[in-house]
């Protein structure tokens, strides 16, 4: 163990839990004083996503540092006892939102295990264990004996039903494909150029589980509900539109036209555009043919803003633009009907002709990028690996490493010349979130 390694780890613990809870006295209540015994530490476990950039980042920073302190201290037998407690939790919650016990416990005041068991149908011994477990961990809490209340925590998953929707679809479809999963369909053979798995079968094929078949069902709408609560419960990575057109130098481009392409466009996406790009023109292509205009007519004078619908496999029409960003998200077969990494490597193909024409011209290349390993960020790293591992169970997709995404540019070439990477957009946190592309000719 590198004990100066555990006292360098402590001391930047202490910083960050200084840091956080200034930032939260300064954003909710600055009259509280840390001896006041009405601040409830236990009030700061809610949901922070929302409450401004700079909480956010303080609070990665310090369950970061919490986890890294883990991982140092965990030796195997606490690695597997936390394994045991999580997927125990899992099953209580699930059973406990399943059951409606968790609706039908007041978010006022209590009740007695023998009322809720009545009112949910359920055995009062099941009950009290699943109770007594979960709320080892914060979820509900045994008021005395025989009663139960909530806490901050299992209330908001009777408010905020998007909580038990990301709990449910976790504990019933992403955990079985998981533990399902065989090792024929990750493998190197394919990747980065073509989708997760191999030719004879893909991560879906070699999962059996009986939950998958759901997923073509009646139930669609539901499953499509809890699927997008679990996304969005999850920190992940930040791939959209608005992030990355923030960190583009829009200044340097001068005036002429720049394209957007993207599997499915959207009003905000174009309204970001209008706005940064001034006085630009810009040009959305996207994947979709159906997809509906961005902008009403009266909202946006045309010869600033159009839109196309254009194939990944067909060559760049627009010859003359001074940039293309390529943003087509992490699956978007919907509109083009081709695996995300297939579709990738195609649209380089596409430019390589249009950048060698015109020198001058940059690619911002954005697929979702996972964040570099050790690159710090191990709380923000640890959510964007579960996320994309639930889309390789369930859409035999992935997001693209740093270094898949440099070696499939550099592989780009042609008799005169090849694509090079000459640069990345960084993201507030460092993450990188596009690589810059120039075409550039044999020395």
């Amino acid at each position: 163990m590198d004990l100066e390694h555990l006292d360098t780890l402590y001391t930047d613990l202490g910083t960050a839990s200084k840091a956080f809870q200034e930032i939260y006295r300064s954003q909710n209540n600055p009259s509280v004083n840390e001896g006041d015994a009405s601040y409830r530490l236990s009030a700061l476990g809610g949901d922070l996503l929302e409450e401004g950039s700079e909480l956010v980042e303080a609070r990665n920073s310090l369950c970061g540092i919490l986890t890294r302190l883990h991982t140092i201290l965990a030796g195997p037998s606490a690695f597997l006892q936390s394994l045991t407690t999580q997927t125990h939790l899992l099953a209580c919650v699930k059973w406990l939102g399943e059951s409606q016990v968790i609706s039908c416990v007041p978010l006022s005041g209590s009740v007695a295990f023998e009322e809720l068991a009545t009112l949910a149908s359920v055995p009062e011994l099941i009950l009290s264990r699943m109770v007594r477990l979960s709320a080892t961990a914060g979820f509900l809490r045994e008021v005395q004996p025989g009663v139960v209340a909530h806490t901050d925590l299992s209330a908001a998953f009777s408010t905020q039903l998007s909580y038990l929707d990301a709990t449910l679809f976790l504990s019933r479809h992403i955990t079985p494909s998981a533990l399902q999963l065989t090792s024929g369909c990750l493998t190197d053979e394919t990747a980065p150029t073509g989708s997760v798995g191999n030719s004879s079968g893909s991560a879906r094929d070699l999962i059996r589980t009986p939950s998958r078949a759901s997923f073509d069902g009646r139930d669609s709408r539901i499953l499509s509900r809890q699927w997008s609560a679990y996304k969005n419960s999850m920190v992940g990575v930040d791939d959209s539109a608005s992030t990355l057109l923030q960190q583009i130098d829009w200044k340097s481009l001068g005036k002429g036209v720049v394209v957007y392409i993207c599997a499915t466009h959207s009003r905000s996406t174009s309204q970001a555009l209008l706005q940064l790009s001034h006085p630009l023109a810009v040009i959305i292509q996207t994947y979709d043919a159906a997809s509906p205009d961005i902008l009403e007519s009266s909202e946006v004078d045309s010869r600033l803003l159009k839109v196309q619908f254009r194939s990944p496999t067909e060559l760049q029409p627009v010859r003359d633009a001074v940039m293309y960003v390529l943003q087509p998200g992490l699956s978007p077969s919907i509109g083009s009907g081709i695996a995300s990494r297939e579709l990738l490597t195609a649209e380089l193909h596409s430019h390589l002709s249009v950048l060698q024409a015109n020198p001058l011209a940059i690619l911002i290349v954005a697929p979702t990028l996972l964040p570099e390993a050790n690159s710090g960020q191990v709380d923000l790293e640890v959510q964007a690996r579960l996320q994309d591992f639930a889309h390789i169970l369930l859409n035999n997709e992935s997001a693209w490493e740093v270094s898949e995404l440099m070696k499939v540019v550099d592989e780009v070439v042609n008799m005169h010349g090849r694509l090079v990477v000459v640069d990345r957009l960084q993201s507030a946190g460092c993450a990188t979130i596009a690589l810059v592309v120039q075409y550039r000719l044999y020395a």
